[in-house]
């Protein structure tokens, strides 16, 4: 059996996040949701795109031989260039697996 565990940001504490990434899970994700315009608008005030990059990134960096995962939501108004710009941003956290779903 494999554990994959999905964390929310816990507001970028890293005391948080290190007790998640000590549990050991076979894969880390954090769902960055959408592209950076369009945050405010889709995701909870509390949560931000950068932030959010920032929870993968630490996560890669923390533990680089743990998979670290995330989704994107298709079909809000983004364009093709930003997600272009998603997709980079992603790559230079350090994702590893990125999932894209739409929601009706």
């Amino acid at each position: 059996m494999k554990v994959e565990i999905l964390a929310q940001d816990f507001r970028g504490d890293r005391r948080l996040l290190d007790a998640v990434l000590d549990a050991k899970p076979d894969v880390f994700a954090h769902n960055l949701e959408c592209v950076e315009r369009l945050t405010p608008s889709v995701r909870d005030a509390k949560a931000g795109y950068r932030q959010s990059l920032e929870v993968l990134s630490y996560a890669k960096k923390a533990r680089p031989k743990l998979p670290t995962k995330t989704s994107l939501m298709l079909g809000l108004g983004e364009t093709e260039s930003e997600l272009r710009q998603t997709f980079s941003d992603l790559r230079s956290a350090g994702c590893d697996i990125l999932t894209l779903g739409q929601y009706l």
